[in-house]
């Protein structure tokens, strides 16, 4: 039979043990990733990319170029619990040759993983004319 000081140290114990630890995070629950991420993507395309976490949606653009042609693009939806983008990439690329045939829409993914301070993937970018493809990285402001 356990004393009352016994008992008393015994229930003093298992709370502590039970208990989750005052200023610890829970490390089953998701990293926090709001917030503003500026990087660059790099491959056949150039450039610098930017986007924004709110709520586990995720809306950016890019600009760089491709072959000495400018292009814009963006790119928005749902973060993975894991971190996880899958993100449709729409834009466009102006020709920027001797002969000046215009601007062309172009397609593609965003795919990677965010994570803590920074995310890291790679891209695709397509249209009639090209396909190119590359990675990225992006560091949380």
């Amino acid at each position: 039979m356990l004393s009352l000081l016994s008992r008393r140290q015994a229930l003093l114990l298992a709370a502590a043990v039970l208990a989750p630890s005052a200023g610890q995070a829970d490390p089953a629950a998701p990293v926090p990733l709001d917030g503003v991420y500026v990087g660059s993507f790099a491959g056949e395309a150039t450039g610098t990319l930017t986007f924004t976490v709110e709520n586990r949606q995720l809306s950016g653009s890019l600009k760089g170029v491709v072959k000495s042609d400018p292009i814009e693009a963006t790119f928005a939806g749902a973060v993975g619990e894991d971190g996880a983008v899958a993100l449709p990439l729409t834009g466009t690329v102006r020709d920027t040759s001797r002969f000046n045939l215009g601007t062309f829409p172009f397609s593609g993914t965003v795919n990677g993983r965010i994570g803590g301070e920074t995310g890291s993937g790679g891209w695709t970018g397509a249209n009639q004319f090209a396909r190119h493809e590359g990675t990225w990285r992006a560091t949380r402001k």
